[in-house]
């Protein structure tokens, strides 16, 4: 069975940009300025923690799926 997935010559180069920004991002969130906030001093409690992240997860997850949707049926990538 034909694997219907092709290996792009820059697949690789986007693999490390990706990762580079990943780890770009944690590092500036982290690293800028004491994120140390009480949940009465204008911080999140851990239920809107726990709401947020997983809204946002799921809206990362299906905004990819239907980009990858998209691609597929116009194929202009």
């Amino acid at each position: 069975m034909a694997s219907s997935y092709r290996r792009s010559s820059q697949s690789f180069a986007n693999y490390i940009v990706g990762s580079g920004l990943v780890v770009l991002a944690a590092l500036l969130f982290f690293l800028t300025d004491d994120r140390a906030l009480n949940d009465y001093e204008g911080g999140l409690d851990a239920n809107e923690q726990a709401v947020l992240f997983s809204t946002g997860s799921l809206t990362a997850l299906l905004l990819h799926k239907g980009f990858v949707a998209l691609k597929r049926r116009l194929e202009l990538f």
